[in-house]
């Protein structure tokens, strides 16, 4: 395969979300940007990729039948290469955690859960979606561990409130195929997302902050608007959602009071939109 491949076979463009989980918990956290900082981001989306591959070879029988023009099914790429790579991917994510031995631990439970996932059964469809869930929540939890001071109970309420919206979308991404509708996932996702501004700004002082709670509200509408809008149609409500991860993860930051570092993370965003058009990528 050229590289063009192999980054649409590691979904690259959804990888760099998990990066910005890492950067977004520590920034909110009050860590300062670093080498350190930007070594953990990529051992994160080392890790994301390495579980996308390990998905994609234990899915292979499958993606014959239902993406048959993947990389694996279409025989571009053998399961033991694969395998290989997810390995190899999978180890180098956790390996900077020892630059940061408090981050181990959760990072541990970060590769439990990608493992998990991978391997269950999809008769345990809530079991999947909870390791998801979790390894997501952990993700930023993960970041903001290396911020010196003290866990805010606020970022460790974001944490699991993003974990939460993880699990959701799983569940969405999970009614693929089966007719049901997606509404009320998109209901869940919408209250998911105004979760910055719930923990952050404080409803007497509404009126000074305005310009967040309308950008706010205005994220947490397009979930809602794209539930109702495709109904049964989870796919579309999956790709709406994990493009607006990273403007969640800006607006996490501005509600918090980091405005410059919510714009630097925003800048991510166009990242992921120019990978997206460069590999001509679907989420998925």
């Amino acid at each position: 395969m050229n590289t063009r491949e192999w980054l649409r076979f590691l979904r690259i463009p959804n990888a760099v979300t998990a990066a910005v989980d890492v950067l977004a918990g520590a920034l909110v956290a009050g860590c300062p940007w670093s080498l350190g900082l930007g070594v953990a981001a990529a051992g994160s989306a080392s890790l994301y990729a390495g579980g996308i591959a390990l998905n994609d070879v234990m899915d292979a029988e499958r993606d014959a039948r239902e993406h048959p023009e993947r990389a694996l099914p279409s025989g571009r790429l053998s399961r033991a290469v694969a395998l290989r790579t997810a390995i190899l991917l999978l180890g180098l994510g956790v390996l900077p955690a020892a630059l940061a031995p408090e981050r181990l631990p959760v990072v541990l439970v970060m590769l439990t859960g990608i493992v998990l996932y991978d391997l269950l059964p999809d008769t345990i469809p809530w079991l999947q979606a909870l390791a998801l869930g979790t390894v997501r929540g952990c993700n930023i939890l993960s970041g903001a561990l290396l911020a010196e001071s003290p866990l805010d109970p606020r970022v460790a309420a974001a944490c699991a409130g993003y974990g939460i919206l993880i699990l959701v979308l799983t569940r969405a991404s999970q009614c693929e195929g089966t007719g049901r509708s997606v509404r009320i996932h998109g209901r869940f996702l919408f209250w998911a997302f105004l979760l910055p501004f719930a923990l952050w700004l404080n409803p007497d002082t509404l009126g000074a902050h305005l310009p967040e709670f309308a950008a706010t509200l205005a994220l947490a509408a397009f979930p809602l608007y794209t539930a109702w809008r495709v109904d049964s149609s989870p796919a579309e409500l999956v790709r709406t959602t994990l493009r607006l991860i990273i403007p969640w993860m800006a607006l996490l930051l501005w509600c918090s009071g980091h405005a410059l570092d919510a714009l630097l993370i925003a800048g991510f965003a166009l990242l992921q939109l120019a990978a997206i058009r460069c590999l001509q990528f679907r989420a998925s």
